[in-house]
């Protein structure tokens, strides 16, 4: 049984796998950037006859099976193409789930962060929405529910 720096260890080197290598500075990168990438790792079918990889039907980012194209069809159902080929853990290492976290999902926590802090800086320099959420702020701390800090220098 693995100890729990070794469970650490190993859970982090799978949500290190593979990062800066699509995206160079994945840390710094925009939420656009690293959407696109996401995208177009999803998507993917093998073609049988030149071994190429080929996405599905446009407009789904390749996810969903060009049902012109049979092989397509196959791989989607069989779970080796589209969405489910991303979600199958049985394809072998470095492959479907054992491919490691995309770039999107190892950033995911620094965006979120980075959008509340923005959206909490647009609603201080907004005047008509920051008086009152300062005096409800004071109000809360003043019933001893929650103090806040209410400190807004215009």
């Amino acid at each position: 049984m693995k100890t729990f720096q070794q469970f650490n260890e190993s859970l982090k080197d799978y949500s290190n796998q593979g990062k800066n290598v699509r995206v160079p500075g994945e840390d710094t990168a925009s939420f656009g950037k690293l959407f696109k990438d996401d995208l177009k790792q999803m998507g993917k079918y093998t073609n049988p006859k030149t071994g190429k990889i080929e996405y599905g039907l446009k407009g789904t980012g390749g996810m969903l099976p060009d049902p012109r194209k049979g092989y397509q069809l196959r791989q989607f159902a069989t779970g080796r193409g589209g969405i489910t080929r991303t979600l199958n853990p049985f394809l072998g290492k470095g492959k479907g789930l054992r491919s490691g976290p995309t770039p999107l999902s190892r950033q995911s926590g620094r965006l979120v962060k980075q959008g509340i802090k923005s959206a909490g800086k647009a609603l201080i320099k907004n005047k008509k929405i920051a008086v009152p959420v300062a005096v409800i702020g004071s109000l809360m701390a003043l019933r001893g529910k929650k103090k806040w800090k209410t400190s807004i220098s215009y």
